[in-house]
């Protein structure tokens, strides 16, 4: 959870260009519903409707389970693992585990329900995560090639984020969705997701290029 009136979130605003800019936008009617569960779930962490607060990815995929489903979330640095355990609470159908995610991404899947989501969010503050990148994405595909993989990742330098695209298209040729979003602090970040479009990201797509998106 990152509280957006605290010292980092004020001093990189980098908030204001993403979720500040999303709620502040007016949106057509078939976007917002397209949206509605992240907004809801963006508004049960902010009570009386101001922004204070923003959910990272493991709150917000804890708010969209089923019953049935369960989260597994992995945190190297210990603090950190105990913070996001505390910030999940008691739910039953979520764990957090002090472990490398590249060593849990080979050790994890495919999972016992055979379906899923791995969501893949690398720090990159060390050279060389991009080939990372596409080798353990490889070597998990060969494992679980049903699987859908979200990957989460910087534009910093556009030759480097280039080669890896070309890369993973060359991997995952047609397996493979594609959105870029802009960031204050960053050039920009993308996210791929290596499964092939669901209809509502094609009619998603559609309406963005009509305009309905502002």
């Amino acid at each position: 959870m990152t509280r957006l009136t605290g010292r980092e979130a004020s001093r990189t605003g980098e908030w204001r260009q993403g979720i500040g800019r999303l709620l502040a936008a007016q949106l057509g009617p078939e976007i917002r519903g397209l949206l509605a569960p992240y907004l809801e779930a963006i508004a049960r962490y902010n009570p009386g409707g101001r922004l204070l607060a923003y959910p990272g990815s493991p709150l917000l995929a804890l708010s969209w389970l089923r019953p049935q489903d369960r989260l597994i979330a992995c945190e190297l640095v210990p603090a950190a693992a105990a913070a996001l355990a505390r910030a999940l609470g008691k739910d039953r159908r979520a764990k957090v585990i002090t472990i490398d995610g590249w060593t849990a991404l080979a050790a994890y899947v495919p999972p016992r329900e055979r379906r899923g989501l791995v969501l893949i969010d690398p720090p990159f503050e060390a050279s060389g995560e991009f080939d990372r990148l596409v080798e353990h994405l490889a070597r998990a595909h060969r494992k679980w090639a049903t699987g859908t993989y979200l990957l989460w990742y910087p534009i910093k330098d556009v030759a480097e984020t280039g080669r890896f695209a070309f890369d993973r298209q060359r991997t995952f040729a047609g397996q493979s969705a594609v959105a870029t979003r802009n960031r204050a602090a960053k050039p920009a970040s993308r996210a791929r997701r290596g499964a092939p479009p669901r209809p509502a990201g094609r009619r998603a797509a559609r309406l963005a290029r009509r305009g309905k998106m502002r």
